[in-house]
């Protein structure tokens, strides 16, 4: 087992790995957020604190939640279907998956973390599963995902039920459909 790390950043983005604590999760496509637009950040954070870099980091990534750049590969169903069941997978094993939407170029996760597993061994487990098996799916090889992932714990119930409304909603927000309900890569049709 991995010693926790409280605090700290492996690139871009700060990340918060303890145990037994509700975890929000985004991890994006290698193209889901233009070039430009990374850069941007990555300067910012050079003359800014932390917490000021993740109001910033959270500000600009939600824009791109709702949109469609880039490659999106979980357009295609045998591999939104394939993530969902790599989601599924260690449920209760690992964590405690407890809200998930697979949106066209990024995912959102809401998990409880446990003693045993820490949260990067999580994230690199699906990262790696779902890439190797998307790219073998779509022919291809390279990079599948961007370098880093978003995540953040949930502080309280306003903050964990305000949570699992975005997860839900962000199919809804993107305009993908009109309801939550209708969105087929989600947690929302699991309860």
């Amino acid at each position: 087992m991995e010693n926790r790390k409280g605090w700290h950043s492996r690139g871009y983005l700060p990340h918060y790995d303890v145990a037994n604590v509700y975890q929000f999760i985004t991890v994006r496509l290698y193209d889901s957020v233009p070039d430009d637009v990374l850069e941007i950040w990555r300067l910012e954070k050079q003359s800014k604190g932390s917490q000021e870099d993740r109001s910033l980091a959270e500000d600009c990534l939600e824009k791109y939640d709702v949109s469609s750049y880039g490659f999106c590969a979980f357009n295609n169903d045998e591999i939104a279907g394939m993530s969902q069941q790599a989601l599924l997978y260690h449920h209760n094993k690992k964590y405690e998956l407890l809200e998930w939407c697979i949106m066209p170029n990024h995912i959102h996760v809401l998990i409880k973390t446990n003693d045993l597993f820490p949260l990067s061994e999580i994230v690199h487990s699906w990262k790696s599963f779902i890439a190797s098996k998307a790219n073998r799916i779509l022919g291809r090889s390279g990079k599948f995902w961007m370098s880093d992932y978003f995540d953040r714990y949930i502080r309280n119930d306003q903050h964990f039920h305000s949570t699992i409304d975005y997860i839900r909603n962000n199919p809804v927000k993107a305009k993908l459909v009109g309801v939550a309900g209708e969105w087929t890569w989600s947690s929302i049709n699991w309860k």
